[in-house]
């Protein structure tokens, strides 16, 4: 961020509008409303992934490599996921 002064500069990091204020507590509600939401989803991304693992490498054990390509598919659009 770049601004003609430091007030500027976190007034726009924080995402205020021109003339807003920064105050600690805005900054730190704007951040713990961004910072929480991607906890959850970041957990369940994880559990996925490892339940399609898991197929993914039961399948290949068994020869069936089609379905296990599905599996690999389905990792790939959970990583990609933002």
């Amino acid at each position: 961020i770049y601004a003609d002064t430091y007030d500027q500069a976190l007034a726009q990091l924080a995402g205020l509008r021109p003339g807003e204020r920064v105050t600690p507590a805005v900054v730190t509600a704007q951040a713990q409303a961004q910072a929480a939401p991607a906890a959850i989803p970041a957990e369940q991304r994880i559990n996925e992934v490892a339940v399609h693992l898991r197929r993914y490498r039961d399948l290949a054990a068994q020869g069936h490599w089609s379905e296990a390509g599905k599996e690999l598919e389905a990792i790939q659009a959970i990583v990609e996921k933002k």
